[in-house]
Protein backbone atom coordinates (compact mmCIF):
# COMPACT_ATOMS: atom_id res chain seq x y z
CA UNK A 1 0.00 0.00 0.00
CA UNK A 2 1.51 3.34 -1.10
CA UNK A 3 2.26 6.02 1.42
CA UNK A 4 0.20 9.25 0.94
CA UNK A 5 2.22 12.20 -0.31
CA UNK A 6 2.69 14.79 2.38
CA UNK A 7 3.30 18.44 1.55
CA UNK A 8 6.20 20.27 3.13
CA UNK A 9 5.34 21.95 6.40
CA UNK A 10 6.39 25.34 4.98
CA UNK A 11 3.79 25.05 2.17
CA UNK A 12 0.87 24.37 4.43
CA UNK A 13 -1.72 27.12 4.91
CA UNK A 14 -3.05 27.49 8.40
CA UNK A 15 -6.58 28.54 9.18
CA UNK A 16 -5.21 31.76 10.60
CA UNK A 17 -3.30 32.57 7.40
CA UNK A 18 -6.34 31.82 5.29
CA UNK A 19 -8.49 34.14 7.39
CA UNK A 20 -5.85 36.87 7.14
CA UNK A 21 -5.74 36.51 3.36
CA UNK A 22 -9.51 36.75 3.08
CA UNK A 23 -9.45 39.92 5.16
CA UNK A 24 -6.61 41.37 3.09
CA UNK A 25 -8.36 40.58 -0.20
CA UNK A 26 -11.55 42.29 0.96
CA UNK A 27 -9.58 45.44 1.74
CA UNK A 28 -8.11 45.77 -1.79
CA UNK A 29 -9.60 48.93 -3.29
CA UNK A 30 -11.20 49.47 -6.69
CA UNK A 31 -9.93 52.84 -8.02
CA UNK A 32 -12.38 55.02 -9.94
CA UNK A 33 -10.31 54.78 -13.13
CA UNK A 34 -10.41 50.96 -13.04
CA UNK A 35 -14.13 50.98 -12.23
CA UNK A 36 -14.65 53.13 -15.36
CA UNK A 37 -12.79 50.54 -17.43
CA UNK A 38 -14.97 47.74 -16.05
CA UNK A 39 -18.10 49.79 -16.78
CA UNK A 40 -16.82 50.49 -20.30
CA UNK A 41 -16.20 46.78 -20.87
CA UNK A 42 -19.70 45.93 -19.64
CA UNK A 43 -21.22 48.52 -21.97
CA UNK A 44 -19.19 47.19 -24.90
CA UNK A 45 -20.30 43.61 -24.21
CA UNK A 46 -23.97 44.54 -23.83
CA UNK A 47 -23.90 46.44 -27.13
CA UNK A 48 -22.92 43.30 -29.08
CA UNK A 49 -25.68 41.56 -31.10
CA UNK A 50 -24.93 38.21 -29.44
CA UNK A 51 -24.07 39.63 -26.04
CA UNK A 52 -23.68 37.02 -23.30
CA UNK A 53 -25.82 37.51 -20.20
CA UNK A 54 -23.67 38.30 -17.19
CA UNK A 55 -25.56 38.81 -13.95
CA UNK A 56 -24.70 41.46 -11.36
CA UNK A 57 -23.85 38.63 -8.97
CA UNK A 58 -21.32 37.24 -11.42
CA UNK A 59 -19.76 40.67 -11.94
CA UNK A 60 -19.44 41.04 -8.17
CA UNK A 61 -17.67 37.67 -7.90
CA UNK A 62 -15.40 38.64 -10.80
CA UNK A 63 -14.37 41.83 -9.01
CA UNK A 64 -13.55 39.77 -5.90
CA UNK A 65 -11.28 37.68 -8.15
CA UNK A 66 -9.56 40.89 -9.31
CA UNK A 67 -9.05 41.89 -5.67
CA UNK A 68 -7.40 38.51 -5.03
CA UNK A 69 -5.16 38.97 -8.08
CA UNK A 70 -4.00 42.36 -6.82
CA UNK A 71 -3.51 41.08 -3.25
CA UNK A 72 -1.39 38.09 -4.24
CA UNK A 73 0.63 40.33 -6.58
CA UNK A 74 1.52 42.56 -3.65
CA UNK A 75 -0.79 45.48 -4.43
CA UNK A 76 -3.41 47.26 -2.33
CA UNK A 77 -5.57 48.27 -5.30
CA UNK A 78 -6.85 46.63 -8.46
CA UNK A 79 -4.84 47.72 -11.52
CA UNK A 80 -5.91 47.71 -15.17
CA UNK A 81 -3.68 44.69 -15.81
CA UNK A 82 -5.87 42.58 -13.49
CA UNK A 83 -8.87 43.08 -15.78
CA UNK A 84 -7.37 40.62 -18.26
CA UNK A 85 -8.51 37.86 -15.88
CA UNK A 86 -12.13 38.70 -16.70
CA UNK A 87 -11.69 36.75 -19.93
CA UNK A 88 -11.48 33.57 -17.86
CA UNK A 89 -14.46 34.02 -15.56
CA UNK A 90 -17.30 35.69 -17.50
CA UNK A 91 -17.80 33.42 -20.52
CA UNK A 92 -20.22 30.47 -20.76
CA UNK A 93 -19.55 29.07 -24.24
CA UNK A 94 -16.97 29.26 -27.04
CA UNK A 95 -18.63 32.26 -28.72
CA UNK A 96 -18.75 34.32 -25.52
CA UNK A 97 -15.17 33.31 -24.69
CA UNK A 98 -13.96 34.62 -28.06
CA UNK A 99 -16.02 37.80 -27.67
CA UNK A 100 -14.53 38.48 -24.24
CA UNK A 101 -11.01 37.88 -25.51
CA UNK A 102 -11.56 40.36 -28.34
CA UNK A 103 -13.20 43.06 -26.21
CA UNK A 104 -10.64 42.81 -23.42
CA UNK A 105 -7.81 42.99 -25.95
CA UNK A 106 -9.36 46.21 -27.29
CA UNK A 107 -9.76 47.57 -23.76
CA UNK A 108 -6.14 46.80 -22.85
CA UNK A 109 -4.54 48.10 -26.04
CA UNK A 110 -6.71 51.17 -26.63
CA UNK A 111 -8.08 52.46 -23.33
CA UNK A 112 -6.52 50.95 -20.19
CA UNK A 113 -3.44 53.20 -20.44
CA UNK A 114 -5.13 56.00 -22.42
CA UNK A 115 -3.72 54.83 -25.75
CA UNK A 116 -6.73 55.85 -27.85
CA UNK A 117 -7.32 59.20 -26.06
CA UNK A 118 -3.64 60.06 -26.54
CA UNK A 119 -3.87 59.24 -30.26
CA UNK A 120 -6.97 61.43 -30.50
CA UNK A 121 -5.08 64.30 -28.89
CA UNK A 122 -2.24 63.70 -31.35
CA UNK A 123 -4.71 63.85 -34.24
CA UNK A 124 -6.01 67.19 -32.96
CA UNK A 125 -2.46 68.53 -32.64
CA UNK A 126 -1.71 67.47 -36.22
CA UNK A 127 -4.87 69.17 -37.45
CA UNK A 128 -3.87 72.38 -35.70
CA UNK A 129 -0.37 72.14 -37.13
CA UNK A 130 -1.77 71.74 -40.64
CA UNK A 131 -3.95 74.83 -40.13
CA UNK A 132 -0.93 76.85 -39.04
CA UNK A 133 1.13 75.54 -41.95
CA UNK A 134 -1.67 76.53 -44.33
CA UNK A 135 -1.48 80.07 -42.99
CA UNK A 136 2.31 80.11 -43.33
CA UNK A 137 2.23 78.65 -46.82
CA UNK A 138 0.46 81.74 -48.16
CA UNK A 139 3.51 83.79 -47.26
CA UNK A 140 5.94 81.18 -48.62
CA UNK A 141 4.14 80.46 -51.88
CA UNK A 142 4.64 82.38 -55.11
CA UNK A 143 2.07 85.18 -54.89
CA UNK A 144 1.07 86.70 -58.22
CA UNK A 145 0.22 90.32 -58.93
CA UNK A 146 -3.43 90.62 -59.85
CA UNK A 147 -4.85 93.22 -62.23
CA UNK A 148 -8.01 93.51 -64.30
CA UNK A 149 -7.98 93.96 -68.04
CA UNK A 150 -9.55 97.10 -69.51
CA UNK A 151 -11.91 95.14 -71.76
CA UNK A 152 -12.23 91.92 -69.77
CA UNK A 153 -13.90 91.00 -66.52
CA UNK A 154 -11.51 88.10 -66.08
CA UNK A 155 -8.57 88.99 -63.82
CA UNK A 156 -5.04 88.63 -65.12
CA UNK A 157 -1.90 87.93 -63.18
CA UNK A 158 1.73 88.91 -63.58
CA UNK A 159 4.79 87.14 -62.25
CA UNK A 160 6.76 89.02 -59.59
CA UNK A 161 9.38 91.35 -61.06
CA UNK A 162 12.11 89.32 -59.36
CA UNK A 163 11.47 86.45 -61.80
CA UNK A 164 14.17 87.31 -64.34
CA UNK A 165 15.57 83.88 -65.28
CA UNK A 166 14.50 82.40 -68.62
CA UNK A 167 13.99 78.98 -66.98
CA UNK A 168 12.22 78.93 -63.61
CA UNK A 169 12.65 76.16 -61.07
CA UNK A 170 9.53 75.92 -58.91
CA UNK A 171 9.30 73.70 -55.83
CA UNK A 172 6.12 71.88 -54.77
CA UNK A 173 5.29 72.47 -51.11
CA UNK A 174 4.14 68.86 -50.99
CA UNK A 175 5.07 66.20 -53.57
CA UNK A 176 2.37 65.07 -56.01
CA UNK A 177 2.04 62.20 -58.49
CA UNK A 178 2.07 63.78 -61.94
CA UNK A 179 2.16 61.67 -65.10
CA UNK A 180 2.92 58.59 -62.96
CA UNK A 181 5.91 60.27 -61.36
CA UNK A 182 6.50 61.53 -57.81
CA UNK A 183 7.26 65.19 -58.46
CA UNK A 184 9.03 67.56 -56.06
CA UNK A 185 9.84 70.43 -58.47
CA UNK A 186 9.18 71.76 -61.97
CA UNK A 187 11.25 73.60 -64.56
CA UNK A 188 9.15 76.00 -66.68
CA UNK A 189 10.12 78.61 -69.24
CA UNK A 190 9.28 82.05 -67.86
CA UNK A 191 7.75 83.22 -71.16
CA UNK A 192 5.52 80.13 -71.33
CA UNK A 193 4.30 80.72 -67.79
CA UNK A 194 3.67 84.40 -68.51
CA UNK A 195 1.69 83.54 -71.63
CA UNK A 196 -0.44 81.07 -69.68
CA UNK A 197 -1.15 83.73 -67.05
CA UNK A 198 -2.20 86.23 -69.72
CA UNK A 199 -4.09 84.04 -72.20
CA UNK A 200 -4.68 80.66 -70.53
CA UNK A 201 -4.46 77.49 -72.58
CA UNK A 202 -1.86 74.77 -72.10
CA UNK A 203 1.38 75.18 -70.21
CA UNK A 204 4.19 72.67 -70.11
CA UNK A 205 7.16 72.05 -67.86
CA UNK A 206 9.75 69.42 -67.02
CA UNK A 207 8.89 67.21 -64.08
CA UNK A 208 11.76 67.17 -61.57
CA UNK A 209 13.70 69.05 -64.27
CA UNK A 210 14.20 65.97 -66.47
CA UNK A 211 12.87 64.61 -69.75
CA UNK A 212 10.48 66.33 -72.10
CA UNK A 213 8.18 69.14 -70.99
CA UNK A 214 4.76 67.76 -70.08
CA UNK A 215 1.36 69.38 -69.67
CA UNK A 216 0.68 70.85 -66.24
CA UNK A 217 -2.59 71.61 -64.51
CA UNK A 218 -1.63 74.97 -63.02
CA UNK A 219 -4.06 77.23 -61.18
CA UNK A 220 -4.15 80.46 -59.23
CA UNK A 221 -5.88 79.88 -55.92
CA UNK A 222 -8.10 82.20 -53.89
CA UNK A 223 -5.07 83.80 -52.23
CA UNK A 224 -3.49 84.53 -55.65
CA UNK A 225 -0.85 81.85 -55.08
CA UNK A 226 0.47 79.75 -57.94
CA UNK A 227 -0.39 76.06 -57.50
CA UNK A 228 -0.48 72.78 -59.39
CA UNK A 229 -3.02 69.92 -59.25
CA UNK A 230 -2.79 66.21 -59.91
CA UNK A 231 -5.44 64.06 -61.62
CA UNK A 232 -7.34 63.66 -58.34
CA UNK A 233 -7.39 67.48 -57.99
CA UNK A 234 -5.08 67.47 -54.99
CA UNK A 235 -3.26 70.77 -54.97
CA UNK A 236 0.22 71.91 -53.97
CA UNK A 237 1.41 75.49 -53.93
CA UNK A 238 4.65 76.35 -55.70
CA UNK A 239 7.62 78.12 -54.11
CA UNK A 240 11.04 79.25 -55.22
CA UNK A 241 14.10 77.14 -54.38
CA UNK A 242 15.53 78.01 -51.00
CA UNK A 243 12.17 78.54 -49.35
CA UNK A 244 12.12 75.99 -46.56
CA UNK A 245 9.23 73.56 -46.44
CA UNK A 246 10.36 72.28 -43.04
CA UNK A 247 9.97 75.33 -40.82
CA UNK A 248 10.53 74.84 -37.08
CA UNK A 249 7.44 73.65 -35.23
CA UNK A 250 5.28 76.51 -33.92
CA UNK A 251 5.62 77.03 -30.18
CA UNK A 252 2.08 75.98 -29.37
CA UNK A 253 2.53 72.72 -31.30
CA UNK A 254 5.82 71.97 -29.53
CA UNK A 255 4.19 72.63 -26.15
CA UNK A 256 1.23 70.39 -26.99
CA UNK A 257 3.53 67.58 -28.16
CA UNK A 258 5.68 67.96 -25.03
CA UNK A 259 2.58 67.69 -22.83
CA UNK A 260 1.42 64.61 -24.70
CA UNK A 261 4.87 63.03 -24.43
CA UNK A 262 4.80 63.68 -20.68
CA UNK A 263 1.40 61.98 -20.47
CA UNK A 264 2.76 59.00 -22.40
CA UNK A 265 5.70 58.70 -19.99
CA UNK A 266 3.26 58.74 -17.05
CA UNK A 267 1.15 55.97 -18.61
CA UNK A 268 4.22 53.85 -19.35
CA UNK A 269 5.37 54.35 -15.76
CA UNK A 270 1.97 53.21 -14.48
CA UNK A 271 2.15 50.18 -16.76
CA UNK A 272 5.63 49.28 -15.52
CA UNK A 273 4.45 49.60 -11.90
CA UNK A 274 1.45 47.34 -12.46
CA UNK A 275 3.11 44.81 -14.74
CA UNK A 276 3.73 42.45 -11.87
CA UNK A 277 0.74 40.13 -11.86
CA UNK A 278 1.17 36.46 -11.02
CA UNK A 279 -1.74 35.37 -13.20
CA UNK A 280 -1.17 37.26 -16.47
CA UNK A 281 0.90 35.72 -19.27
CA UNK A 282 3.75 37.60 -20.92
CA UNK A 283 2.02 37.76 -24.31
CA UNK A 284 -0.64 40.08 -22.86
CA UNK A 285 2.05 42.33 -21.44
CA UNK A 286 3.68 42.40 -24.87
CA UNK A 287 0.40 43.48 -26.49
CA UNK A 288 0.07 46.43 -24.14
CA UNK A 289 3.72 47.40 -24.58
CA UNK A 290 3.29 47.30 -28.38
CA UNK A 291 0.25 49.58 -28.19
CA UNK A 292 2.16 52.12 -26.09
CA UNK A 293 5.14 51.89 -28.44
CA UNK A 294 2.79 52.66 -31.35
CA UNK A 295 1.73 55.88 -29.62
CA UNK A 296 5.41 56.73 -29.07
CA UNK A 297 6.23 56.14 -32.76
CA UNK A 298 3.35 58.30 -33.97
CA UNK A 299 4.37 61.02 -31.54
CA UNK A 300 7.93 60.84 -32.88
CA UNK A 301 6.68 61.15 -36.46
CA UNK A 302 4.58 64.18 -35.53
CA UNK A 303 7.73 66.08 -34.56
CA UNK A 304 9.22 65.76 -38.05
Amino acid sequence: MSTPIRSAESLRISDEEYAQWQLGISQVSLPDAVFELIYQLRQQLESQPAAPYISDRRWKKAIHLLQASAFYSGRSAIAPIDLILLKDCLWHDVASMQLLEREIDQLMTQHAWQQQPMLLKLHQIKARRMALQQQQSIAQAITLEKHSGMFSRKPHYDLPESFTDEQLTLMLQKPLMLHDMQVTHLVIARDALNQWLQKGGEVRGKLNGIGFAQSLDLQVDAQHCLAIRDVSLQSSRLTLPGVSNSEPLPGEITEALDALESELRSQRHLFSQHQRCLFISDDWLARVETSLQDVAEQLKQARK
